[in-house]
């Protein structure tokens, strides 16, 4: 009888997948603390390392860089998952805006929205 409710157990496992078991933290009260570039810093150089601070139970990042603004924007530059917490992007002078947001498989939190300006 034991040999037979295992099996059972196994079989629902099977058919219904290890991810239905495993739950997902909600992690949309979160927010994502920048490191770099933070709000309206003025960089002398086109080489930019974003960072920012690792939300717990998030297991990727959506970052995007518009040019001007994402209200106006003239161009996206970047719309891209990383799993780390940095990215680096050269980028000629110009207004920029970017965001990030943590995500996992369930849930995101909301974007944390910075401008910065490359000078000449």
């Amino acid at each position: 009888m034991r040999m037979i409710s295992f099996l059972a157990i196994i079989f629902i496992i099977s058919i219904s997948g290890c991810e239905d078991l495993i739950e997902e933290v909600d992690i949309s009260n979160e927010t994502v603390m920048v490191l770099a570039p933070v709000n309206q810093v003025v960089l002398n150089s086109g080489d930019v390392l974003f960072t920012w601070e690792a939300v717990e139970q998030a297991n990727r990042y959506h970052l995007q860089i518009a040019v001007p603004n994402f209200e106006n924007a003239q161009q996206i530059l970047a719309d891209t998952n990383v799993v780390a917490t940095h990215f680096f992007k050269n980028l000629e002078p110009n207004q920029y805006q970017w965001r990030i947001r943590a995500e996992n498989s369930t849930y995101f939190t909301n974007y944390t929205l910075l401008n910065f300006s490359i000078e000449e």
